[in-house]
């Protein structure tokens, strides 16, 4: 479960397991008509809500594990079913994985960029790797997320 103190957050539709303080929940929009497109498109893309307010939120999804990524005007690739909440003043978009064939099952992902908070959810412990050793290649269902290449 992640504890989220409160002005603002965008969290996955759905999440919210409880909360205490006075907050507004509203559904987030895709961003703009290009997102729109490619969420319906793709079938990628949380499903988003602002929440704003004084107080504490909680959020879950399914008792999945939660783990917290800082960034520094960096980007991180989420497959889009692992996104939990993030800090309101970052960006996302829905992008294509290079080097993902059709056969890997999942050619776009969800990448939120910027500097604040991510919170990504995994169905047990994940598994990390060192890419830098050898050429790495996974599974476009088993992969939940990696840092991208963007500096912003």
């Amino acid at each position: 479960m992640l504890r989220v103190q409160l002005p603002e957050v965008l969290a996955k539709q759905g999440s919210m397991v409880a909360f205490q303080g006075q907050m507004d929940f509203d559904y987030e929009g895709a961003g703009g008509l290009g997102k729109l497109l490619k969420k319906a498109v793709t079938g990628e893309g949380a499903s988003l809500m602002r929440v704003r307010g004084q107080g504490v939120l909680y959020l879950a999804d399914n008792a999945d594990d939660v783990h917290l990524f800082y960034l520094e005007n960096e980007g991180i690739t989420v497959n889009g079913r692992n996104l939990l909440a993030f800090q309101p003043q970052m960006t996302w978009d829905i992008q294509r994985v290079q080097g993902a064939g059709v056969a890997a099952g999942g050619l776009f992902n969800t990448t939120v960029t910027g500097t604040g908070w991510v919170a990504v959810t995994t169905h047990g412990t994940p598994v990390l790797l060192d890419v830098a050793r050898m050429p790495t290649f996974v599974d476009g269902q088993a992969a939940v997320c990696w840092l991208s290449l963007i500096h912003i």
